[in-house]
């Protein structure tokens, strides 16, 4: 993997035909060829997301230039240009479903840690069952406050907006002590320090286990990381092209539609005539 990406740094820097000759001739490459990185034409290559991660996918093998992206770009809509979106569409929805699949059992494993924590600390599972519902109503009440203060704001109502978000961490400092209730009594930590676990929750864009409560520059650390801003840009982009490529296929279907309408108009015209 280290060879392979030396070699891609090194035809960054001097060039695919680094090692070629004077008088060598070189090969006419163009943007279709089977050698260059069909992802990087549609829009980036997710191997190049997620560098140095757990989910590193080593360095991309095919070729990444930016003219031969351009040249893709603005070369005439095609059957070969659809199906190099579509290869980049199945990518990134495989390794999103993977994802998804990887947030799944995280939270399936957190659940059992809580259910058997809760059993630790007395809690039945009715009890864990009204508390987790409380937490949910916690939760769907903080997300409309939210959405209230940032319309007092967008209102310019400044002391409506500061009210709002103070009532809002209030209901969060209530809901982390119900997620603190389902937590054992007290443990080691790996500072070596004895108090109580810190409840934790699954990061529904990157599958990361994240502490509740915890600190904002912490927060702001994992938002920023390469791995959540990896996948949200694969997220944010599937979407985006699933979009437009849905508008463009009804777009069509309405254009045969009306040609239709038309031809059907046209034969009944012609057959009154005669």
């Amino acid at each position: 993997m280290a060879t392979a990406e030396m070699a891609k740094m090194l035809d960054e820097l001097m060039g695919r035909n680094r090692n070629a000759g004077p008088g060598d001739k070189m090969p006419d490459i163009t943007w279709e060829d089977q050698s260059v990185c069909r992802y990087y034409l549609v829009n980036f290559c997710p191997h190049d997301l997620f560098t140095n991660t757990k989910a590193d996918l080593g360095a991309c093998p095919k070729i990444h230039d930016d003219d031969m992206k351009n040249a893709y770009v603005h070369a005439p809509d095609s059957y070969k240009k659809e199906n190099c979106k579509d290869e980049f569409l199945r990518f990134c929805q495989k390794m999103l479903n993977d994802l998804g699949n990887k947030i799944k059992r995280a939270k399936e494993r957190l659940l059992l840690t809580q259910m058997e924590q809760a059993a630790a600390n007395g809690i039945t599972p009715q009890q864990q069952e009204e508390i987790e519902e409380k937490i949910k109503i916690l939760t769907d009440k903080i997300n409309v406050l939210v959405d209230q203060a940032e319309q007092a704001g967008i209102q310019g109502d400044v002391e409506e907006a500061q009210g709002l978000l103070k009532l809002c961490d209030q209901l969060k400092t209530e809901r982390d002590d119900l997620k603190q209730q389902i937590g054992l009594k007290g443990s080691l930590g790996q500072d070596g320090q004895f108090g109580p676990p810190k409840a934790m929750e699954v990061c529904e864009t990157c599958g990361a286990f994240l502490i509740v409560g915890d600190a904002q520059q912490r927060i702001d650390d994992h938002l920023m990381g390469k791995l959540h801003v990896g996948y949200a840009r694969m997220r944010a982009t599937l979407e985006t092209m699933t979009d437009e490529k849905r508008r463009l296929r009804e777009q069509r279907e309405a254009q045969k539609d009306k040609e239709l309408e038309e031809r059907w108009k046209s034969t009944r015209l012609n057959s009154s005539q005669d």
